[in-house]
């Protein structure tokens, strides 16, 4: 049979991040949760596919420690939610944004360096549509020569191997 991780158990009855069980990424209803409507869109959580081979290591591992809310509490104005779910929610909000802005800074500072362009970029920028074409016939003749070259040295190799019998 498949394990469940109870990774959003109640520890206190007063609390109110609702009960999931998680079966290889995937949700399973319980028994208690007949009725999903019931529960505020701020309790409810994000479901992803933990098996799928796409997912970035690092979103995974997150995934697996912290759930994250399908929305947070200010965006659907509840504010009559605990403590505890307000905390959950500024928590995961601020490391979204934090990972934002180090992507921004990331991304500028990669631009700024150089490290986003291409190393010819300062040539191919300037070049007209009849040096591109020529760029081009002579990129496809260096192509021909080589693949003309492998198959002599294919030939010759063939050539000079030995069968034995």
């Amino acid at each position: 049979m498949l394990e469940t991780s109870k990774s959003l158990e109640k520890a206190h009855p007063d609390d109110d991040i609702p009960n999931m069980d998680i079966v290889k990424g995937t949700p399973e209803k319980n028994d208690d949760d007949d009725d999903d409507d019931d529960i505020p869109d701020e309790l409810k959580c994000e479901v992803v596919d933990m098996n799928n081979p796409q997912m970035d290591p690092l979103e995974w591992s997150f995934r697996k420690l912290i759930s994250i809310p399908k929305k947070y509490y200010w965006q659907t104005g509840n504010y009559n939610v605990s403590t505890r779910t307000k905390v959950w929610h500024r928590t995961v909000g601020a490391l979204g944004l934090s990972l934002r802005v180090a992507e921004r800074v990331g991304e500028v500072l990669a631009n700024i360096t150089g490290l986003n362009s291409n190393r010819f970029n300062y040539i191919t920028d300037h070049m007209t549509e009849e040096e591109w074409a020529a760029a081009r016939r002579r990129a496809e003749e260096a192509r021909l020569k080589r693949k003309e070259k492998r198959e002599r040295e294919k030939v010759a190799k063939e050539k000079h191997t030995i069968q034995v019998v």
